[in-house]
């Protein structure tokens, strides 16, 4: 029973997290619709029926069952009726405040305004995250030459005078003293060849490695060792996964290469060897912590802006390679609302067993990565999305023409066959996270 009460409390720290990004969605749509002197009749936080609702001078506020996505519904609805009944061929005569009696530059805006919400939410929650003060995880200097671990890290330089567990002492003749610093040097060097000083069980010695596109195929090591779990678990504060899925692992890479589904860890806990299935990692490994000055308000923002700006182009990256076949299978990229929702809750709380701020700054991180995917996905150009309707009205823009209200209604109904669609595949995720399917 408890362990059914702590899913359920890490799906609603992740639903609430969820409707919060989308209520900064819905909230860019409602501003710049006011500020551009279009009335919003109804602002709503989720979809389907409405739950309760207040109503305010101007707008609706509403409430509606599932809980996944939103919408402003802007005045018009008169307009339209008219112009369908006097089968118009354009929107000439309109109410004040109507969508309908605006220019595909203003349309245009308001569609944007969603996704540009979404960026700078991003941007505010990285930033967060960088002047937050935490207890930060520090670790030795060990590496794993990556190419041993193809499945995460397919197409990566072999380094073979390197080994699992090798300690680097320097790099470039600057010395390392943990693998933050070594990671900072590697991506200050600019794909130039690296000279390090490496200890292999007390065996000091120097080689050079070299760079394909920029990357080195260095990887951290971490020991198997469990540091902390999240309550209720079958796993224990160390506890030393020596197996996973019948393979053979020395370090956390072996675990996360050989993952499925279900997952089969064989454990050795005081002596004994045990075997325990699960489907998610409610662990962490164990790690030394570093408690770090937070950094300034100018150079927190600067971070945040850099972060939304690599996370947008690797959002897009990662769906191309998804559209285009590249990558994986699309069922093993994308999740489900409930899994992604139940992540971002058990996140927090493994990262709150540390300190309350690691735990809220952890949580505020999954939502600026949600605040992302968010703003990329709706600027795909489909029916359903803001990138469909600015598509629309940039047409609109470069043909000088509007679009006749009869085809406006045929595009609004192919938005809701698409939304349907994509409903039911994200809900048939859903059903197949929750079964572990």
């Amino acid at each position: 029973m408890a362990y059914y009460l702590s899913r359920l409390l890490y799906l609603l720290i992740g639903l609430f997290g969820i409707s919060l990004v989308l209520l900064f969605h819905e909230g860019g749509h409602f501003l710049m619709a006011r500020l551009l002197k279009i009335d919003v009749e109804v602002f709503s936080i989720g979809m389907g029926p409405k739950l309760f609702s207040i109503q305010g001078r101007r707008t609706e506020l509403r409430l509606s069952l599932i809980p996944f996505g939103g919408y402003c519904s802007m005045k018009g609805s008169t307009d339209l009726t008219k112009a369908l009944k006097d089968e118009a061929r354009a929107f000439k005569v309109t109410e004040q405040g109507s969508y309908f009696g605006t220019t595909p530059l203003v349309r245009f805006m308001i569609f944007l305004a969603g996704p540009l919400a979404n960026f700078l939410l991003a941007c505010i929650l990285f930033g967060l995250t960088a002047v937050i003060p935490v207890e930060t995880i520090v670790h030795e200097a060990r590496i794993v030459p990556a190419y041993l671990y193809e499945r995460m890290y397919p197409d990566v330089i072999e380094q073979k005078t390197l080994k699992e567990r090798d300690l680097v002492l320097e790099c470039n003749g600057t010395r390392v003293t943990s693998w933050q610093e070594l990671e900072t040097l590697i991506l200050a060097s600019r794909g130039e060849d690296l000279e390090l000083l490496v200890d292999r069980d007390g065996s000091i010695f120097r080689t050079t490695i070299k760079s394909r596109d920029g990357r080195y195929g260095l990887a951290l090591y971490e020991d198997t060792l469990i540091g902390r779990v999240v309550e209720p678990s079958q796993f224990e504060v160390g506890d030393r996964i020596v197996e996973m899925n019948g393979v053979p692992v020395t370090c956390s890479l072996g675990v996360y290469d050989n993952a499925r589904d279900i997952n089969s860890f064989k454990v050795e806990r005081d002596g004994r060897t045990i075997i325990i299935e699960a489907d998610n990692y409610p662990f962490a490994w164990k790690t030394e912590l570093e408690k770090r000055s937070q950094s300034t308000f100018l150079s927190g923002a600067l971070t945040g802006a850099v972060k939304a700006k690599d996370n947008f182009f690797l959002t897009l990256h990662s769906l191309f390679q998804v559209v285009t076949r590249r990558g994986r299978n699309a069922s093993e990229e994308i999740t489900g609302p409930a899994k992604a929702a139940s992540s971002i809750g058990s996140i927090t709380l493994l990262g709150m067993k540390t300190s309350f701020a690691s735990g809220f700054r952890a949580f505020i991180y999954l939502l600026a990565i949600v605040s992302i995917s968010l703003c990329v996905a709706n600027l795909l150009p489909l029916p359903s999305f803001d990138g469909g309707q600015m598509l629309v009205n940039l047409l609109q823009m470069i043909t000088r023409r509007d679009m006749s209200p009869r085809a406006y209604v045929v595009f609004h109904f192919m938005g809701l066959g698409c939304t349907l669609m994509i409903m039911i595949a994200m809900y048939s995720l859903t059903i197949r996270d929750l079964l572990g399917i």
